[in-house]
């Protein structure tokens, strides 16, 4: 969460707090998983200020949309600027991470600080905590030791903390993640990859994506509505409609756990949305 927190604590606590447009957010997928599920637009607009000087305050790049994940965006704050919100001169704070930092690489000001927040010592990162008491409450093994980088690790525990925190309910630390417009989706049931295609809950995407969605039992077929944006499709077909308009599917959808399960790609693009796939955090990101 942006606020102003203990310098002793700063590590830790960077990377563990913290409708649907076809504009792509790069930020979006940065190689991280994300703790909050807030936009810096959410943030701003609690605070009753304007997303421009939100970024000024922060000194996050001028060009990072509003939509970006807050998490995220807090590995854009420079050093600097981070020193400043925690009240400690900068030069302390540079030598608190070169202190423990596992690289060789030159740390300044104008550093930023998922540059160098990742690259400090597992063991710097926990600070009195007992490395053992850590490694055994998130199932690492020998493996982990105090040198590791902490960006080693930091998937592994923010996904747990994702579920504990109930930002999501169905992750078991391996199942794929969807996030749309800098926010994750909660499906009711989890993701499934069908002939390497993501496939996941009808009507929890599509009301993700801002559609309404009705069911016509008597020709068995689901229509998600958005604006001038009618997408229909039927259960067990390789193909939808929109507006009309037959579209292929590569997969078909299916029915599982009692729900729908249709391939994610193909129905966030029917409503003119981009799709990205970030395979070392398996998350499915739609702009």
């Amino acid at each position: 969460m942006f606020k102003k927190i203990s310098f002793a604590l700063a590590v830790i606590m960077t990377v563990t707090t913290l409708g649907v447009s076809a504009a792509r957010n790069p930020y979006n997928e940065m190689d991280c998983i994300n703790l909050t599920n807030r936009t810096i637009g959410d943030y701003a607009y609690e605070g009753d200020i304007f997303v421009e000087e939100f970024k000024d305050m922060y000194g996050l790049p001028e060009d990072m949309p509003a939509d970006t994940n807050e998490t995220i965006a807090m590995g854009y704050i420079p050093l600097k600027k981070f020193a400043e919100i925690n009240g400690v001169a900068l030069e302390e704070m540079i030598a608190f991470y070169k202190d423990g930092y596992v690289g060789t690489e030159e740390i300044t000001g104008d550093t930023l600080l998922k540059e160098v927040e990742g690259n400090v010592a597992l063991l710097k990162a926990l600070g009195e905590n007992p490395i053992e008491e850590f490694k055994a409450a998130f199932g690492f093994g020998d493996e982990i030791t105090g040198d590791t980088p902490y960006r080693v690790v930091e998937n592994v525990i923010n996904r747990k903390m994702l579920k504990e925190a109930k930002v999501l309910s169905y992750d078991d630390g391996t199942s794929i993640l969807v996030m749309v417009k800098g926010k994750y989706v909660d499906f009711d049931v989890a993701p499934v990859i069908e002939n390497d295609r993501v496939l996941v809950p009808m009507r929890n995407i599509f009301e993700a994506l801002g559609a309404t969605v009705s069911w016509q039992g008597d020709v068995n077929t689901v229509l998600a509505t958005k604006g001038q944006t009618v997408v229909a499709l039927q259960p067990g077909q390789e193909h939808l409609f929109k507006n009309s308009v037959k579209v292929p599917m590569p997969v078909p959808s299916i029915a599982k756990y009692n729900r729908i399960l249709v391939p994610i790609r193909a129905v966030a693009e029917a409503f003119d949305t981009e799709v990205f796939y970030n395979a070392n955090t398996k998350t499915v990101v739609i702009h």
